[in-house]
């Protein structure tokens, strides 16, 4: 039995909205923290010894991209609580298309992340750093296909790693090193050469230079070429790991 792609995507997609909190200001609120925390103190307090308005136009995307890294840990709990009672087997056992369940899943994070990019974008403005509207909602657009990424692989981690002490031991041995090896606080011309290197494999460090180069009016292909090849991975092996998911699985 199948069930229409758009009847399954915009029922299952209400269910993610008020799973998210997406239904509640508070909720809402809280999303806007970390954003504030990464702008407004570290990169305000950078930039009165690293360059000012210039730097906040440095740091204004990376940050803007960290917040695309953090929709990995949204889509890891979300979905061991679906592959924890069994959710997701049903939705998809029910006739549920797998891409309309990804779909579902994937609006709340990016609606979190436009919010969370609109108040970077919005701290930018008022501290002066002299980006136009144009390229600011590019950037934020550019970086919406970020999101995306870490979101599917979210989904890739869940969907393959069925252990919880396993999947809590990858995610921890991930965050901070993709965080810090990537260029979002500083250049990597002047890095020492372990952290260039950790950089080359870092996709985060990818996505970073591109959204920097959409902020500043340009086009990276090299950068685009690599965020798009690594997006289209991601997206075949989400569905891959959501195949896996119809199974039903009490293991989380």
């Amino acid at each position: 039995m199948s069930v229409s792609w758009t009847s399954s995507f915009n029922s299952l997609v209400r269910l993610e909205m008020f799973g998210a909190g997406l239904n509640s200001w508070r909720r809402c609120l809280s999303f806007c923290v970390s954003p504030v925390a990464y702008f407004c103190l570290l990169g305000l307090g950078l930039s009165g010894i690293l360059g000012g308005g210039d730097y906040l136009r440095f740091v204004g995307p990376g940050i803007v991209v960290m917040q695309a890294l953090s929709a990995l840990s949204q889509m890891i709990y979300r979905v061991v609580i679906e592959r924890r009672w069994g959710l997701a087997a049903m939705k998809l056992q029910s006739g549920v298309p797998m891409s309309a369940y990804v779909a579902s899943l994937l609006v709340p994070r990016l609606i979190v992340f436009v919010i969370q990019a609109g108040v970077v974008v919005i701290c930018m403005f008022v501290c002066g750093s002299g980006v136009s509207i144009a390229p600011l909602v590019l950037g934020v657009l550019a970086a919406v296909c970020c999101a995306v990424f870490w979101s599917l692989i979210g989904i890739v981690i869940t969907g393959f790693v069925s252990n919880y002490q396993t999947r809590d031991f990858i995610v921890n041995i991930m965050m901070l090193p993709l965080s810090f090896s990537a260029p979002v606080f500083y250049r990597l011309d002047g890095a020492p050469l372990f952290v260039r290197i950790l950089a080359r494999i870092n996709p985060l460090s990818y996505q970073v230079q591109w959204v920097r180069g959409v902020f500043n009016g340009d086009f990276l292909l090299w950068e685009f070429l690599v965020v798009l090849a690594l997006l289209v991975a991601a997206g075949i092996f989400s569905l891959v790991a959501v195949r896996g998911l119809r199974i039903a699985s009490f293991e989380g």
